[in-house]
């Protein structure tokens, strides 16, 4: 029977650590053998269509779930729907916050037929007028500060005006009564600001935009249209007699 000094001898000769073996004595190619990635990846479903090649995102460092894992946990799933639910809510209300600016900002700028008139009336300081065909490229333009492009193509277009000038080109407007009615573009429709109406330049035989400051509503674009032949020949005869462009008005009453 051995003793306590028989044995204490015996595991003295073992070895106190085993020897240490270098990998690349073990594999001489261990650096190119390929690494298998330890790392399970995703935990969140993107879609939730079921594919051949399972889609997977990270959820968590700490804890990492397959997609077939996803699908076997209930909480996860339950999470996932919590999140989308979250978004869906949160892209409705900015939605609806969007919504409410823009149709709040747009009532705030309603076109007022009486506002607009009284507008046009005080603007003598900054009126420009186009006289316009609706069968003919040919036009007449009478401008005040404005930079018109490639007038020697055409001088009508480009007919200086001035404060003057422009008080009686609407008071012409109104001997005519074509001051009555205000319309203005709306998605290539001419609208009237006091009703429902709208016309169609190919309708007229003439028709006017008359573009102004306005101190209310910025820059300001109106049209007036002329329906008879009559009228509208009287119209170029009174505006011809303020401005010294006889050839222009000749050649627009001459192609109604």
């Amino acid at each position: 029977m051995p003793t306590l000094k028989a044995i204490h001898i015996c595991n003295s000769h073992l070895p106190t650590l085993l020897p240490k073996i270098a990998k690349e004595y073990v594999f001489a190619n261990a650096d190119r053998r390929p690494k298998k990635n330890t790392e399970r990846t995703t935990a969140c479903i993107r879609n939730s269509g079921f594919s051949g090649k399972s889609k997977v995102s990270a959820f968590n460092k700490s804890q990492c779930q397959t997609e077939s894992e996803v699908l076997f946990n209930p909480l996860l799933l339950i999470h996932a729907n919590r999140c989308a639910t979250y978004e869906n809510r949160m892209r409705i209300l900015i939605y609806t916050v969007l919504f409410l600016v823009f149709n709040q900002s747009f009532s705030q700028i309603t076109l007022d037929y009486k506002k607009i008139l009284a507008e046009l009336e005080n603007s003598s300081k900054s009126l420009n007028t186009t006289l316009i065909l609706p069968n003919s490229d040919f036009y007449i333009g009478i401008t005040k500060d404005v930079i018109v492009e490639n007038p020697e193509l055409n001088f009508c277009i480009d007919i200086a005006t001035d404060e003057k000038k422009n008080g009686q080109i609407i008071g012409i407007l109104k001997k005519h009564n074509l001051l009555d009615k205000l319309y203005v573009e709306i998605e290539n429709e001419y609208s009237d600001l006091s009703s429902d109406q709208i016309f169609k330049p190919a309708e007229t035989e003439l028709y006017l935009e008359l573009f102004f400051k306005t101190k209310d509503f910025g820059i300001m674009s109106c049209f007036v249209p002329v329906f008879k032949k009559e009228k509208a020949k009287d119209l170029i005869c009174d505006l011809d007699k303020i401005f010294d462009y006889k050839y222009c008005f000749k050649k627009l009453k001459r192609k109604i």
